[in-house]
Parts: C-alpha cells; sequence; structure tokens
C-alpha cells in the first residue's frame, strides 16, 4: 500500500493508478490479508473516481474498472463477515454493470460513443471488451450477491437474482457460442440455482417420495449439480458429456430440478466446429435416453453440415437417417440411412436397420419393416449384443412394431 500512496502523490495523473492498485488487492485478498486488501480496494475506488470526473471522454474505461474494483470490495467485506458493507459494494457494481450492459455496443467499432461520449479511437484496445464480456462480469456479480442473500435466508431474491444472473450469462455464451468459458460459468449459474432450491423446496414440499428425508435430497441436490457443473468442462464430442447428463438427470430429486437440468443442458449445447463433432453432437440430440433432451430439428440442422463437409463418411448419414426419423422425415430418414449402408457395408448395419424398419413402419410398409427388424437383430446379436445404443433402439422397434406381443400371442 505504501507504494501506491507514494505513486499516487508522485504521479496523479496517471490513469492506471487505480487499476493497479485494485490488482494488488486482490493479490492480497488471494493471500488471506483481508484487511489491506479493503484498503487497497477503497484506495483504488478514491482513485479511479478522481480520474473518471478528470476524463469524460474514457468514462467506459473508468466505470469498467470502478465495477470491478466494488465487486472485489463486496467479496472481502463478505470473508471478514460485514455482509451489510458488502451486499452494498456489490449492488454498486452492479448499477455500474447493468448500465454498461445497456450503453456499451455488442462488439464496439473503432469510434463507439458510450453515454454520449466517444470512447476510444483507433485500433480496439485489447482491454476493450464488447457487451458480452459485461453480461458475464454482471451475471458473476448478481451470483455473488445472490449467495449472500441466500446465506442470510432471503431465499426469493436470491433465487431471481440468480435467475437474472442466467439471463445474462446466457446472453454472452449466445454472442460467443464457441467460448468454453461463457459455457462453463452458465452451467455454474444452473448449478446455483440448484443449491438455492436446496432450501425454498424444503419450505415448499418437495416433490418426492418422501419429503421428510429432505436431508438426503439436499445432499442429492449438491450432486445433481456437481454432474451439472461436469457438463460444462467436458467437451461435446462423446461419451463423457453423454454420461454425464444421464447422470445429472439421474440425481435429480424433484421435478423442479429435472426441469432445470434439462433447460440447463439443452441452451448451453453449442455447435462444434468440424464434422466429427457436428455429427457427434448430432447424434446426442437424437438418440438421447432422456428424450426431454433429445433436439431433433438440431440434430438434423447438424448431421446435414457433417454430411456435407464429409460426404463419403457412412457414420455421419446414419446420423442425419437417424435424426431426420426422430423429425419425423420418413421418407428422407430411409434415403439418408441406405446411403450410410452403402458406403459402409455392414459396418453399422443394425443401427441403420433398426431406424429402417421404424421408417417403413411409420410409412405403413409393415413387411418392409419387419424385414429390417428381423436383420438387426441377426447382426445385432452376432456382432455387438451388448450395445447399449443398440438395446434401445431394439426395444423401441419391438414396441413400435408389437414384436413382444405378436410373440406372446403366438405362444
Amino acid at each position: 500500500m505504501a507504494i501506491c500512496e507514494k505513486l499516487a502523490a508522485e504521479s496523479p495523473q496517471d490513469e492506471h493508478l487505480g487499476g493497479t492498485t485494485n490488482n494488488l488487492g486482490a493479490l492480497l485478498a488471494a493471500t488471506g490479508r483481508y484487511q489491506e486488501a479493503e484498503q487497497a480496494f477503497r484506495k483504488a475506488l478514491e482513485l479511479q473516481a478522481k480520474v473518471a470526473a478528470r476524463s469524460p471522454d474514457r468514462a467506459y474505461y473508468h466505470r469498467q474498472e470502478l465495477a470491478g474494483t466494488y465487486h472485489n470490495l463486496g467479496l472481502v467485506l463478505v470473508a471478514t463477515g460485514r455482509n451489510q458493507e458488502a451486499e452494498q459494494a456489490l449492488r454498486q457494481s452492479i448499477a455500474i454493470r447493468e448500465k454498461l450492459v445497456a450503453e456499451v455496443p455488442a462488439e464496439p467499432s473503432n469510434h463507439a460513443v458510450v453515454g454520449g461520449a466517444r470512447v476510444y479511437e483507433g485500433p480496439l484496445p485489447n482491454n476493450v471488451p464488447g457487451r458480452h464480456f459485461h453480461h458475464s462480469a454482471l451475471a458473476n456479480t448478481l451470483h455473488k450477491l445472490a449467495e449472500l442473500l441466500r446465506r442470510r435466508g432471503e431465499l426469493a431474491e436470491a433465487q431471481q437474482l440468480l435467475e437474472q444472473a442466467i439471463d445474462h450469462q446466457q446472453a454472452a455464451f449466445e454472442f460467443h457460442p464457441t467460448s468454453p468459458n461463457y459455457r462453463r460459468f452458465l452451467l455454474n449459474q444452473y448449478a446455483a440455482v440448484m443449491h438455492a432450491l436446496t432450501r425454498s423446496d424444503a419450505t415448499a414440499q418437495p416433490d418426492h417420495e418422501n419429503s421428510a428425508t429432505f436431508p438426503d435430497v439436499w445432499e442429492e441436490y449438491y450432486r445433481a449439480a456437481g454432474s451439472l457443473a461436469g457438463c460444462g468442462s467436458s467437451a461435446e464430442t462423446g461419451d463423457d458429456l453423454y454420461a454425464l447428463e444421464r447422470k445429472a438427470l439421474a440425481q435429480a430429486p424433484t421435478a423442479r430440478a429435472k426441469k432445470l437440468l434439462i433447460d440447463a443442458l439443452k441452451r448451453t449445447r453449442r455447435t462444434p466446429d468440424d464434422p466429427l463433432r457436428m455429427n457427434n453432437l448430432a447424434w446426442l440430440l437424437a438418440t438421447h435416453p432422456e428424450p426431454e433432451l433429445r433436439d431433433p430439428p438440431r440434430a438434423v440442422e447438424l448431421a446435414k453440415k457433417a454430411v456435407d463437409l464429409a460426404p463419403n463418411e457412412g457414420t455421419n448419414w446414419n446420423t442425419l437417417g437417424v435424426a431426420q426419423y426422430r423429425a419425423g422425415d420418413w421418407n428422407d430418414a430411409i434415403e439418408a440411412l441406405q446411403k450410410s449402408e452403402e458406403l459402409s457395408p455392414d459396418r453399422y448395419f443394425s443401427f441403420n436397420a433398426f431406424f429402417l424398419g421404424l421408417a417403413h413402419w411409420q410409412l405403413d410398409e409393415k413387411d418392409e419393416a419387419r424385414k429390417w427388424y428381423d436383420q438387426a437383430v441377426q447382426w445385432m446379436e452376432k456382432n455387438q449384443p451388448q450395445d447399449e445404443d443398440l438395446k434401445r433402439f431394439r426395444a423401441e422397434a419391438e414396441e413400435l412394431l408389437g414384436v413382444k406381443e405378436a410373440t406372446a400371442n403366438n405362444e
């Protein structure tokens, strides 16, 4: 702090000194030196306010810095048990960030104008983020204030703030859907709502077999939220995400929790940038064991892109055919599945044949449907009898074709 005081005295016009002092406070806070950190943050606020008054043409920078410093001060005050002061600091940060979200362009141009003042000129500096950054920063501060209120038992406002945080983080994610950080942050916001539900459901008789076992439900919420957050750090390219999503849903102890998880998982799937990942995500969206997590139209869209980029890959055509079947495009599904078999004969036979049987049945071509079903069963039992996907597809085909019922009647 002595160094910052000296620099402030020697270079009172240095507009970066407030940011430097804020960074020092963050370092002190990270090492548990909260009293010194608080002093640094308060000094930073003083310096930033002076600079903002001197340089109204650069108000954007200074408001951004002020919001961050108020946020950091709020966290230090929480850590030292001064919750009332912490709430005030966090609310000041929120007020500034809400204005930034409303005023800052989605992607600043070289001559952006904010609040009637020119913000900057020339090439974009690295430290000038667009609106998506402020959406994400605001979501973070809303989240921190919600945690503070939740611990004080103010559950209604806490949940409202968490829902606002989801909206802002969603806005950031939609602007940069390829950002793994924004996706992870969004899932973490949903996980925070899950945590809030643990207490609000305690008094609202949770939709559970036995509300008297709420302590167990409370633990299940945290496990489900942990699985949900795990989805955010797993790439959408294979079985890991698939398993995490199933685990999260299986652990959701109430109807409200399951609905929240479904919403989170659907809203945070991003579009990959290569045909293999497009195909894998399309397959997940078309065949997820939980029907609520399927999205056939998007699966078709992604599968078509994968086919366009890699038209000679039989697996891409198989995924497209399955997705088209889920979307109700029976004829297109048959064409795509036959193309898959043509490109990769006998490699994915049952993955094609079960859905060929299903599609023909939907077109009232019963004999053709049964022929494909019988062939699919034979290939599966010979080659991949334990494949979990094929087991599900076989059960689906048996139910639609009435195979088990017909077998029982013949007996």
